[in-house]
C-alpha cells in the first residue's frame, strides 16, 4: 500500500510540475517580445552584455544615423530591421527603382526616386543575423516526404529548390558587391552526422525515398557514408554511426550584411539608415502610417516588418504564430590534432540522440592570411574558429518565449564546450591556444582579454523566430495580424512624380525557424517586388512558394499547440 501511495505522489508531483511548466510556456508565447535591449557597457552590471563574436570589431556603419535627424517629409517605405531580410528588401527596392523598365510608369523622366528608410532598435545587424551560425545549410532530403505529403510534389520541390538556391545566390551577391573576401562566402561540403541507431535508420530511409522520388536536379550531391574508412577521412569520432553528405555553404553573415548596407549608403542617396531608433508604436492614417520612435515620428506609405523573432511586438496578431526562442552560439578554437587540409571547407550538423529536435551545427571560419598578404585586412581577424551552436533539451523548451539575447545560457555553453571535442575524438588532440591557430594580434582586432583563453573563445545568445507551421511568413499583413485600420488609398503615389508602388500597407518577411540563411534573402527580394507592384518572374527573379504567403486562413488554422512538439 505504501508503495502505491508513493507512486501516486510521484505521478501527482510530476503532473503538477508539467502543468506549471506548460502554463508558464503559454504565458511566454502570448506575451509581446517588446523592444530589443541595448547592450550595457557597465562592468558593474549583474548581467554584462556578451557580444556576438561575428560583430567584433564593429562595422563602421554599426551606429550609422543614430544622431542624424529623421526625415521630415513622408517617405515611401520604412523597413524595420537591419539584418539579412531588411538588407535584401532595401537592396531590391532601390536597385529596381534606379534601372530602366518596360513598364512605362516607372520610366517617366520626371519621376522621383523611391525613398527608403531603414531603422533598427540597436546597432546595424545586431539581431539574429549577427548572432547565427554562418551556415547556409538547406534542409532537403529529411523534409522532402513531409513537404510532399502536405503540399504535393510540385510545391514541395519548389520549396526545396528555393532553399538550395540560396547557396549560389548569396555567394554571387557577395561577389557582385565586392565582398567575397570580407564575407568569406563560399561553398562547403555539408554533412549530417548521426550517433543514434534509430535516428540514423530513419535518416537513411528518408534519403532513399528522396533519391527515388525527387527530380534529378534536386538529388545531386547527396550520398550516404557509413563505412569506417569514409568516417575516418572526416575525422569523426567512432561513436558516430554514419553521415549523409549534402550541398552547403558558409558565410560571415555580419560582414556580408553590413558590407551591403555600406554599399547602399554610398551609392543611393534615397536610402537612409537610422540605428538605435526603435519603433515603439505604429499608427495608421487615411493615406499611410506613422512610425513612432523616441527620436520622433516618420510618415510613410509602406511599413515592412523585418524583425523576425521580434515581429509580434508591433504585430500582436502574430503572437503564437512567430515565437521568439533563445539559443546559444560559440566560437571555439579547433583541436591541434585535426587536419589543416579541410579548414573552412566543411560544415556539419550533428544528431546525437533519437530526438530530431536536438542537434548541433558547425561551420569554420577561414584562417587569417599573413599580414604581408595583399588581401590582409586588420579589421577582419579570423583564425579558423569553429562556429558551433545548437539545441539541447530541456534548455530549448525553457527558452521558448525568452527574449534576453544579451546574456549567454550556462547549460548550453557547457554542453557545447564538451560536445564539439567529443564529436571529433580521438582526432581532436590537444586544445589549441591563440598562437597555435594563427590568431594575429593586430590593429583593429578585438583585444585578447575580450576572448576566453580556453577552448571556448566566445559564447553568446541569439533569438530564433520559430514559425508555428515551420515555414516563413511573407507578404501583405492582414488586419487580423496588425490589429490596425488599413489606409484607404489604393496607390502609394498620389501625385504623378511618385513611384507607382502597390497600395499602402504593412508587410512582413519573418519566421525562419532557425533557417534564415536559406530563406531570408530570396524571400526579402520577393517581398520587395510585392511592394513595388511588379511580378518577380517578369524581372527574372524567383517568387516565394505559395505556402510562405501570409493569409487570413493561415492565421486562423495554424495553432501553436500543434507546433511545440515538432519544434
Amino acid at each position: 500500500m505504501g508503495g502505491t501511495i508513493s507512486k501516486l505522489r510521484y505521478v501527482l508531483r510530476t503532473f503538477s510540475s508539467s502543468l506549471e511548466q506548460y502554463e508558464s510556456l503559454k504565458k511566454r508565447i502570448a506575451a509581446s517580445p517588446g523592444i530589443p535591449n541595448l547592450p550595457t557597457s557597465d562592468p558593474r552590471s549583474s548581467t554584462p552584455t556578451v557580444p556576438p563574436f561575428w560583430t567584433i570589431p564593429a562595422s563602421p556603419i554599426a551606429r550609422h544615423g543614430e544622431a542624424s535627424p529623421l526625415p521630415r517629409d513622408e517617405v515611401d517605405v520604412v523597413i524595420i530591421g537591419s539584418g539579412i531580410t531588411g538588407t535584401a528588401i532595401a537592396k531590391a527596392l532601390v536597385e529596381f527603382a534606379s534601372e530602366p523598365h518596360e513598364d512605362r510608369s516607372w520610366n517617366k523622366p520626371q519621376r522621383r526616386e523611391i525613398s527608403v528608410v531603414m531603422i533598427d532598435a540597436r546597432d546595424a545587424c545586431s539581431g539574429s543575423t549577427g548572432r547565427n551560425g554562418g551556415h547556409i545549410g538547406p534542409i532537403i532530403y529529411d523534409e522532402y516526404t513531409d513537404l510532399r505529403d502536405t503540399y504535393g510534389s510540385p510545391t514541395a520541390e519548389e520549396i526545396l529548390r528555393f532553399r538550395l538556391a540560396h547557396i549560389s545566390t548569396l555567394i554571387s551577391t557577395a561577389r557582385d558587391e565586392g565582398l567575397l573576401y570580407a564575407s568569406q562566402a563560399r561553398e562547403v561540403e555539408g554533412f549530417d552526422v548521426y550517433a543514434h541507431p534509430d535516428k540514423f535508420e530513419r535518416a537513411k530511409e528518408e534519403l532513399r525515398e528522396f533519391l527515388a522520388k525527387a527530380p534529378a536536379d534536386l538529388t545531386k550531391g547527396f550520398e550516404l557514408i557509413d563505412d569506417a574508412q569514409g568516417l575516418q577521412k572526416l575525422e569523426l569520432a567512432s561513436s558516430m554511426l554514419g553521415c549523409i553528405s549534402k550541398p552547403g555553404g558558409a558565410i560571415h553573415p555580419y560582414r556580408f550584411v553590413t558590407g551591403i548596407l555600406s554599399n547602399l549608403l554610398d551609392k543611393y542617396s534615397n536610402f537612409q539608415l537610422f540605428t538605435r531608433t526603435p519603433c515603439t508604436r505604429i499608427s495608421s492614417k487615411n493615406t499611410g502610417y506613422i512610425i513612432h520612435t523616441p527620436r520622433g515620428d516618420i510618415r510613410t506609405s509602406h511599413v515592412i516588418h523585418a524583425t523576425n523573432a521580434w515581429s509580434s511586438h508591433l504585430l500582436p496578431g502574430m503572437r503564437s504564430k512567430i515565437v521568439p526562442t533563445r539559443t546559444t552560439m560559440t566560437a571555439q578554437r579547433p583541436g591541434r590534432g585535426l587536419s589543416r587540409s579541410w579548414v573552412g571547407s566543411r560544415a556539419f550538423v550533428f544528431y546525437p540522440i533519437e530526438d530530431s529536435s536536438v542537434f548541433q551545427y558547425l561551420t569554420q571560419l577561414l584562417p587569417s592570411p599573413l599580414p604581408k598578404n595583399e588581401k590582409w585586412d586588420p579589421s577582419l581577424p579570423t583564425a579558423g574558429e569553429f562556429m558551433f551552436g545548437g539545441r539541447i533539451q530541456p534548455s530549448f523548451t525553457n527558452n521558448i518565449g525568452i527574449v534576453d539575447d544579451n546574456t549567454a545560457i550556462f547549460e548550453n555553453e557547457a554542453h557545447l564546450c564538451g560536445a564539439l571535442e567529443r564529436s571529433f575524438a580521438p582526432y581532436w588532440g590537444k586544445d589549441a591556444n591563440d598562437s597555435t591557430v594563427d590568431d594575429v594580434d593586430c590593429e583593429g582586432a578585438a583585444p585578447e582579454q575580450m576572448w576566453g583563453e580556453s577552448r571556448i573563445k566566445a559564447a553568446w545568445s541569439g533569438l530564433l523566430g520559430m514559425s508555428v507551421d515551420l515555414l516563413p511568413w511573407v507578404g501583405r499583413v492582414p488586419r487580423a495580424a496588425s490589429r490596425r485600420k488599413e489606409p484607404a488609398a489604393t496607390r502609394s503615389a498620389s501625385t504623378d512624380d511618385g513611384p507607382p508602388l502597390s497600395a499602402p500597407g504593412e508587410w512582413i518577411c519573418a519566421g525562419y525557424t532557425g533557417e534564415g540563411m536559406v530563406h531570408a534573402w530570396l524571400s526579402g527580394r520577393a517581398l520587395a517586388h510585392m511592394v513595388l507592384g511588379v511580378s518577380p518572374e517578369a524581372n527574372g527573379e524567383r517568387d516565394v512558394p505559395s505556402p510562405f504567403l501570409i493569409t487570413d486562413r493561415r492565421l486562423r488554422e495554424t495553432r501553436v499547440e500543434d507546433a511545440i512538439a515538432r519544434w
